[in-house]
């Protein structure tokens, strides 16, 4: 059995990294409200989804996350 330190040290972030999630943060927020307001006036969801989802497995599924069904679940699920 191999046994390893635990590192107790926190790194700080550094103001490039700080940069890049603010950056990346706001890009993000900017998708979101136009998505949703795509999705609001009407748009069709899962071509949406296959257009900005960024996870792979729900962007090939139009969205769908697979646990949410009609029979379980039909006022969500409408």
């Amino acid at each position: 059995m191999e046994f390893k330190e635990q590192n107790t040290e926190v790194r700080k972030i550094t103001a490039e990294e700080t940069k890049q999630l603010n950056d990346y943060n706001a890009a993000a927020e900017k998708r979101a409200t136009e998505v949703l307001g795509k999705v609001i006036s009407g748009g069709d969801f899962k071509a949406l989804a296959a257009a900005y989802s960024e996870d792979t497995k729900t962007k090939d599924n139009g969205g769908d996350l697979g646990w949410i069904t009609e029979k379980d679940n039909a006022e969500i699920y409408n």
